[in-house]
């Protein structure tokens, strides 16, 4: 059995609204072992993001604790925290987030920078893992010329190049077309698989969720539910060198579209 690489332990999140308190989180333990790819799934208003927010040490908790490689997150500063981040943890995010006046090929390269990795080997870096992700031939783009599918894969890549420990996915499928749905979750999972690499997906929707080895629901805040996925139950799951030939195709058709911002539920 491999180890636990993240570990929640009595979890309970509290938000003051007006005169109230809301339980946004109670009771939560949850041990996620390396190379799992465990989705965090629940309908709107369920926590799910809330609890993201916890493992990534976006919030603090009312009670209880998150550690990550035997860290305690939950205990740490910002400084910390960024420092932390930097070094093991990677985010792909619904609305991309990339920087609209860097190329492709700097956003990528820019985690590495933080590194303290010298200018030529990182964008040599940046410059394979797009290659990777079908997006060779866009290293000069900036985000405004990408589809959004194409701006997806160039947040994978950004996520994946410093080789992260575990990497958090919120709703990376949000704002896709059903084609481009299934192309970023198979390019996701192949590196996983590739580096053992530990995956917390957070959706809702239940195709992307069957991607996953593991499904722990949520509801109200509580996990109702926390099951492992049989053999051969997940959609394959080719090499990542693999995944990006079948997107270099319909990548070079794509047209441009606008980024989507949607909040985050508790």
């Amino acid at each position: 059995m491999p180890r636990a690489i993240i570990e929640v332990r009595n979890l309970r999140k509290e938000y003051p609204v007006e005169d109230e308190t809301v339980v946004a989180l109670d009771r939560v333990n949850l041990s996620i072992p390396q190379g799992q790819i465990c989705c965090i799934f629940g309908e709107s208003g369920s926590g799910k993001s809330t609890l993201l927010n916890q493992l990534a040490g976006m919030e603090k908790p009312t009670r209880g604790g998150v550690r990550i490689g035997g860290v305690p997150v939950s205990r740490l500063d910002e400084r910390e925290l960024a420092a932390f981040r930097q070094k093991h943890l990677g985010f792909v995010f619904q609305s991309y987030n990339l920087l609209p006046n860097l190329t492709a090929l700097e956003n990528v390269a820019m985690p590495l920078m933080f590194h303290g990795v010298p200018k030529e080997q990182r964008e040599r870096a940046a410059r394979g893992v797009l290659k990777r992700v079908g997006l060779g031939h866009r290293l000069s783009h900036y985000p405004r010329q990408m589809s959004g599918g194409q701006q997806q894969r160039v947040g994978i890549a950004r996520a994946f190049v410093t080789k992260p420990e575990v990497v958090f996915a919120d709703e990376p499928t949000g704002n896709l077309d059903s084609k481009t749905k299934t192309e970023v979750m198979t390019m996701i999972c192949a590196f996983a698989h590739d580096f053992n690499q530990t995956i917390v997906l957070v959706t809702h929707d239940p195709q992307m969720a069957s991607y996953a080895d593991r499904i722990v629901t949520l509801l109200d805040g509580r996990i109702t539910s926390d099951r492992l996925l049989g053999a051969g139950s997940p959609p394959p799951r080719p090499s990542a060198s693999s995944a990006s030939s079948a997107s270099s195709a319909s990548s070079a058709s794509s047209t441009p579209s606008s980024q989507g911002m949607q909040g985050a539920d508790r």
